[in-house]
């Protein structure tokens, strides 16, 4: 009966393992991939024109990139690093 039962605890826990690996990899390229789009769109926005990025637009790909299921925050940032565009969720400020 122990015996058992030590079977049923190492399936639930291999089952379990196996499905949070996979929940996780799943997630990850999802973002990979909203990450992807976005920069690719923000770089025209960000060489913008003559007088700087184009900051709507910057905007909006940040508004439009939360809207992804799982998505929490996104930001855009330059080619110093410094933030041109950021949104948080209304999930992550909670």
């Amino acid at each position: 009966m122990i015996l058992l039962f030590l079977m049923m605890l190492a399936v639930r826990y291999i089952v379990l393992d196996s499905f949070k690996k996979a929940l996780t990899e799943e997630i990850t390229k999802r973002g990979k991939t909203v990450a992807g789009n976005l920069g690719k769109s923000a770089a025209e926005a960000l060489l913008g024109t003559i007088e700087g990025p184009d900051f709507l637009t910057l905007r909006l790909l940040v508004l439009q990139a939360i809207k992804n299921e799982g998505i929490l925050y996104s930001y855009i940032l330059d080619d110093k690093n410094v933030v041109k565009a950021v949104k948080f969720s209304d999930e992550a400020m909670s």
